[in-house]
């Protein structure tokens, strides 16, 4: 008998906005954008997006997404809250370097147009190998990178530590998303234990 172990595994979960996004689409068209040299693309001057009020049902799908992560994915009693929000354009010929996202628990991002054939977004492997196998078929426990691929109105939430980029658009069509960071002000660890964070009693003094 085999038995397989999936240790610690990453997850990445999608979901699907059900209701139409062409306003919120044109809504984000039409602010103000800043060039960004390294990567070809575009950032939002405004890095508060879903406090708009066009983006008001957008902001409660994700929150309800981010709810359904901390109660039935990670069984978890602190809530996540947005801290900011901000919208990409990557336009042909641009892409966005392997990063993570700092001072932030759980990410995610959010497609409102997209070539659904071509990659969206790539995660990288955490794990470095000392040795490269050569598998003789794809396989995700040889996988140095991982590409999903989404259509409009699909949101993806993953852990801010893990890396992830944006391989280059060679697409007519310009990738329009918005990207958000996380975090709780509910209580960490224990107050009988040398490890409880409370914001919320920090405040009070």
């Amino acid at each position: 008998m085999i038995n397989l172990f999936h240790l610690f595994p990453i997850p990445v979960v999608k979901f699907s906005y059900s209701h139409d996004i062409d306003k919120e689409l044109k809504y984000l068209e039409n602010i103000n954008y800043n060039k960004q040299p390294l990567n070809y693309n575009l950032r939002s001057d405004n890095h508060y997006l879903l406090d708009e009020k066009e983006l008001k049902n957008i902001k409660i799908f994700i929150q309800n997404s981010l709810d359904w992560c901390t109660e039935e994915l990670y069984k978890c009693k602190q809530r996540f809250s947005i801290t900011q929000c901000w919208s990409n354009i990557n336009p042909k010929g641009s892409q966005m370097h392997e990063h993570i996202h700092i001072n932030s628990i759980l990410s995610g991002v959010m497609y409102f147009k997209i070539n659904k054939f071509s990659a969206q977004i790539r995660f990288h492997d955490e794990i470095k190998h000392g040795i490269w196998l050569d598998g003789r078929s794809p396989s995700n426990y040889l996988s140095q990178k991982q590409d999903i691929l989404c259509k409009p109105g699909d949101l993806l939430i993953f852990p801010s530590s893990i890396r992830h980029s944006v391989p280059t658009n060679n697409d007519e069509i310009d990738r329009i998303s918005i990207s958000f960071n996380t975090f709780s002000i509910d209580s960490f660890g224990h107050s009988k234990q040398p490890n409880e964070l409370n914001i919320k009693k920090l405040l009070k003094e």
